[in-house]
């Protein structure tokens, strides 16, 4: 065999040698991750367990937080178990069109739940502010017809990244660890990404539980 077949059999064996050396550090994350995923899991899988098993409590506020504990869950089993995953094998093995809708529902759940906590803080405002007649005229119906608008909302957030991957994905192929999956943190998406799942809410929520500390 010459050196050049033999330079090319290096070379792929070298291109795909995706294997990952672990030290203390990466064993801690790793240990730290996986709890969390499981106290997370329990925890919500309590709540919703709670609202079967105990009619009493299912009042039109608690609505709402069960939902919110359902989008919880369904974050941590799907998204962070699959991130998970990637972190283990060190690049993503899943194709394209994973990595897309890991993505994507990710960050639809995110906005889901995030927004969730504005719901809740509406309620009690309106508890607070409204009294009696507020509580008279509200009705599981009438929250879930509130999640199912965020569940719409998050619906055209998967539609958006999904029609759109070729412009904001970062999937690729690495020689030294394989396939990567993410997106591209141009200053518009990351801008867009981070109000509607973070900061947005986030100031929802200081805005919202002013006037309740002023109207106590």
């Amino acid at each position: 065999m010459n050196n050049s077949c033999t330079d090319c059999l290096v070379s792929k064996t070298i291109h795909y040698n995706y294997s990952k050396s672990w030290d203390s550090s990466d064993i801690l994350l790793l240990l730290i991750v996986i709890a969390i995923i499981i106290i997370s899991v329990l925890g919500n899988a309590l709540v919703i367990l709670s609202w079967i098993l105990f009619p009493s409590i299912r009042s039109p506020s608690n609505v709402l937080l069960v939902s919110l504990a359902v989008v919880d869950l369904l974050y941590v089993i799907y998204s962070t178990t699959l991130n998970l995953l990637y972190t283990l094998n060190n690049h993503w093995i899943l194709g394209e069109r994973m990595c897309c809708l890991w993505i994507s529902i990710g960050y639809a759940l995110m906005f889901v739940s995030s927004n969730h906590l504005i719901l809740v803080a509406i309620d009690r405002y309106r508890i607070l502010l409204e009294g009696v007649p507020y509580l008279q005229r509200r009705s599981v119906r009438h929250a879930l017809l509130q999640v199912g608008f965020l569940l719409l909302i998050a619906f055209c957030f998967i539609c958006a990244f999904y029609f759109g991957w070729e412009e904001i994905s970062m999937y690729y192929h690495d020689d030294k660890a394989g396939w990567m999956c993410g997106t591209k943190t141009t200053s518009a998406l990351v801008v867009l990404l981070t109000l509607a799942t973070t900061f947005g809410p986030f100031l929802g929520l200081i805005f919202i539980y002013s006037k309740v500390f002023k109207e106590l």
